[in-house]
């Protein structure tokens, strides 16, 4: 994904005051809005499903393979979970000692 890219994604996050977002080619494909710590939505429930459901097919148009790529995402920086760990710096394998891909 171009800097450009990842840019929209980001600046799409602050103005909603957090959430989940899917950005093709600069374009938003879904968004959930989680304004409150980034975790909780003020909606109601059945538009945050519909929402939750509208990023699933989103992601799974841009090629993901992943049921729930956002659940997926949100275990890595569990402690709890060795094998893999989400860093700032990208996805470390624990057991290889090493940064690995994030493309698929």
């Amino acid at each position: 994904m171009r800097l450009e890219h990842r840019i929209v994604a980001v600046e799409t996050l602050v103005k909603c005051g957090g959430g989940m977002v899917v950005v093709d080619r600069s374009e938003i494909m879904g968004l959930l809005k989680l304004p409150l710590a980034g975790l909780m939505s003020y909606g109601n429930i059945k538009d945050v499903a519909s929402d939750t459901v509208h990023l699933k097919k989103a992601c799974a148009k841009l090629g993901s393979r992943v049921s729930d790529p956002f659940m997926a995402l949100s275990f890595l920086a569990l402690p709890v979970i060795p094998e893999f760990k989400l860093t700032d710096k990208g996805l470390f394998e624990v057991s290889m000692q090493r940064f690995t891909s994030l493309l698929i």
